[in-house]
């Protein structure tokens, strides 16, 4: 949850069951070893509020040959993705075909650079456009446009006089706002996200949500 503000060093170290991790918006740093020896792990959604990924942070990650930064990621520690340690000779080696994503200039190309790692520049994406907004039983749910470069969606929520507060991000084209309040009218907007920046909002659509609609 986003109101997680710390991971905690090696707090996820060993678990083989991990396939995918997206983090909250509450950290600011990936500590040392927190993922070390998550075997199965594919993928993970760095968000633009790290600015930090410490020494040894994905270690023995064998199987996360793929990794998005964001610009906003300033310092990478040694050995923080795309290293197994050898526990025989203590001697760190690179994961075979690890590809780094970021914008160009930024932390990420410094570290695969160094590191020899292969990196791929992306840019900033486009801007979404809210497609849908109707009340369903579970909540409000919106749908808009599909952009290519994003990594994921983020959705901004206000009610009348009251500012636009982030309420959830998802790697699809919809999302249910399983929070809202039968009775209220809210304000909504979206944005698309990647490792390079985020565009700008979608201009907003407007609700009143009511849970038993009268057709």
């Amino acid at each position: 949850p986003n109101s997680v503000k710390s991971l905690g060093w090696g707090n996820f170290s060993g678990c083989k069951a991990l396939v995918s991790v997206t983090l909250g918006t509450g950290i600011t740093e990936i500590e040392g070893y927190t993922f070390q020896g998550c075997t199965s792990l594919k993928s993970i959604i760095i968000p633009h509020n790290i600015k930090t990924i410490e020494s040894s942070s994905f270690d023995g990650c064998t199987n996360l040959k793929s990794i998005k930064i964001p610009y906003t990621v300033k310092e990478i520690g040694d050995h923080a993705v795309g290293y197994s340690l050898d526990y025989n000779t203590w001697e760190y080696k690179k994961i075979k075909g690890v590809k780094i994503y970021g914008k160009k200039g930024s932390a990420a190309q410094t570290y695969a650079k160094d590191n020899g790692f292969t990196f791929v520049a992306v840019s900033a994406p486009g801007k979404t456009k809210l497609k849908t907004i109707k009340n369903a039983s579970t909540g409000v749910t919106l749908t808009w446009s599909e952009v290519k470069k994003a990594e994921y969606y983020e959705i901004y929520r206000k009610v009348k006089g009251g500012d636009y507060k982030y309420i959830g991000r998802t790697t699809k084209e919809s999302y249910t706002d399983k929070t809202a309040k039968s009775g209220k009218k809210y304000y909504y907007k979206v944005r698309s996200v990647n490792a390079a920046g985020k565009a700008d909002f979608t201009s907003a659509k407007s609700i009143l949500f009511l849970d038993n609609p009268t057709l």
